[in-house]
């Protein structure tokens, strides 16, 4: 099952869920820590959806974010931690999130994750769109500032 936390009850959840997020953001390449998603669902920036179980316990938290710019409305999976989803929850958490999407009226949902989220998200009309390049700096800069001491 996979349900939307609403900001009144996040607070009774954060000693399972942050370091569920805190796994999520290992794979962000230093961009988010799990503090920093937490942090977004608190301030209302982002949702917190939490999976879990037949037995009821929690076995993922997945964050989203819904943002806008004069063109297009967009619903970003932001995070999500934890075990894996496997087979038997995925359709459900896809479909929840999409129902959310449509219901906020977006017009895309997206994600950027690893490359393994395309074979799993395939089967539910996800599409590579673009690809994300990135180049890492910080070993420049801190080179740079070393030689100016």
């Amino acid at each position: 099952m996979v349900s939307y936390i609403p900001i009144e009850y996040l607070d009774s959840f954060f000693e399972q869920v942050l370091p569920m997020l805190e796994k999520a953001a290992i794979r962000s390449n230093g961009r988010f820590r799990g503090e920093d998603f937490w942090a977004m669902v608190k301030d209302g920036s982002s949702q917190l959806w939490l999976t879990t179980d037949s037995e009821e316990n929690i076995i993922g938290a997945t964050t989203t974010s819904i943002y806008a710019n004069k063109n297009i409305s967009v619903m970003e999976i932001m995070a999500h931690g934890g075990t894996s989803i496997s087979k038997e929850y995925l359709p459900e958490v896809m479909k929840e999130l999409e129902d959310f999407a449509i219901d906020n009226r977006c017009d895309v949902i997206r994600i950027i994750g690893r490359r393994g989220w395309k074979r799993v998200l395939d089967e539910y009309g996800y599409r590579d769109q673009h690809i994300v390049l990135e180049k890492e700096l910080t070993n420049e800069w801190r080179r740079n500032d070393s030689r100016e001491d």
